[in-house]
């Protein structure tokens, strides 16, 4: 069955070829006069469409969540292990990346004690206490993940100072630390109670 095309503002079926919905007038598809427009505004104000691009470059750092913070920072330090050559000697770094056990957070049950404990609570009659389970797994899972994130960093650079290479550079070190400095201040909290995931 073909998928029918919606008004994104009142979810009114439109066709693919519509620019304004029927029913609410708002823009559904850019006509090749508006896109004209667009274009002719750029040639005219070349300075503000720069000004623009150069904004968004500055404030797309900012506007990025944790997670994908988190994620691009361990795909450069993984990036450094492999331009060092570290990964060569894989038992090596096998060893010093396997998972890590949180100190008193059991992160693998995390959900099923959740779902004990609210099974032994009625929303319904109970909302402040199911409320009250529910925050208190939600900070516990970020809890884990935070010192999780933190300790896969660690285990990296673990896995750089003990692991045999012939390509392992005093940059690779150096720039291993910046990324830990960035992970401290995306999980300042973290790094506060657990210090020896410093490196």
């Amino acid at each position: 069955m073909k998928k029918r095309k919606k008004c994104p503002s009142c979810g009114w079926p439109v066709g693919f070829q519509t620019v304004k919905c029927p029913n609410c007038n708002f823009p559904v598809r850019m006509s090749s006069a508006s896109l004209e427009k667009s274009i002719d505004q750029i040639r005219k104000k070349p300075l503000l469409t720069i000004g623009i691009i150069v904004i968004s470059i500055i404030i797309y750092p900012f506007l990025q969540s944790e997670s994908l913070k988190t994620e691009r920072i361990l795909r450069k330090a993984d990036q450094i292990l492999s331009k060092s050559g570290v990964y060569y000697d894989g038992f090596c770094v096998r060893d010093f990346t396997r998972y890590g056990r949180h100190p008193y957070i059991d992160g693998l049950n995390l959900r099923q004690k959740e779902r004990d404990e609210l099974s032994n609570v009625s929303e319904r009659s109970n909302p402040e206490l199911y409320k009250e389970i529910e925050d208190k797994y939600e900070k516990l899972s970020d809890d884990y993940w935070s010192w999780h994130l933190a300790n896969k960093l660690r285990q990296r650079y673990l896995a750089l100072s003990n692991c045999n290479s012939k390509d392992k550079l005093p940059e690779d070190f150096q720039d291993m630390k910046k990324l830990g400095l960035k992970m401290q201040k995306i999980f300042p909290e973290t790094y506060k109670e657990f210090p020896n995931l410093k490196f």
